[in-house]
């Protein structure tokens, strides 16, 4: 008759708390991929704004005319959404400095939606001097959380006192001399 260890079955208790500790650790490196794929999506949402912000300074640089300045200091979602009746490219006639600044207002709204999720560009006078000597340029989007918390990670929410009830998220803002 063959006698019965008292240590029979332990390694098979070993086993299983290994294969536990072994889950726990895994579901662990899961929660910390996903955080992380979040924060590189976010990061990558502010180099695009930052980009979209910079391309409208140049834009405004580029076309520093009185009249063009008073166009592009009311830039917004709304105010950009037709295209223009004129375009500048290509175009048999050369394009005034309203009519640039019409098609780079469109032009670069079109940018910002497309490239960030619910993105809006924003331009504004930064001083109540006319014509305008400083420019405000502010890009805002919607940025993903990562699961149970409440900020976006990385910036804060976008204090723009003239577009507070426009923007809900995250914003760059760039100021611009013509």
């Amino acid at each position: 008759m063959r006698q019965v260890s008292s240590a029979a079955g332990f390694t098979l208790v070993e086993a299983l708390v290994a294969l536990v500790v072994i889950a726990v650790g895994l579901l662990g490196l899961l929660g910390l991929q996903s955080a992380a794929i979040i924060t590189t999506d976010n990061a990558g949402h502010v180099s695009l704004a930052r980009i979209a912000g910079s391309d409208m300074a140049d834009r405004i640089r580029a076309n520093p005319a009185p009249v063009a300045r008073s166009l592009y200091a009311a830039i917004s979602p709304a105010s950009a959404a037709s295209a223009p009746d004129t375009s500048c490219i290509g175009a048999a006639h050369p394009c005034t400095p309203g009519e640039m600044a019409r098609q780079d207002a469109h032009e670069w709204q079109t940018i910002v939606a497309r490239s960030l999720p619910r993105g809006q560009g924003f331009v504004t006078c930064a001083v109540s001097e006319q014509p305008c000597p400083l420019l405000e340029i502010t890009v805002s989007w919607h940025e993903r959380e990562p699961p149970d918390t409440g900020a976006p990670l990385g910036l804060e929410r976008c204090a723009s006192q003239a577009h507070a009830t426009a923007i809900d998220g995250p914003c760059i803002v760039t100021r611009v001399r013509p």
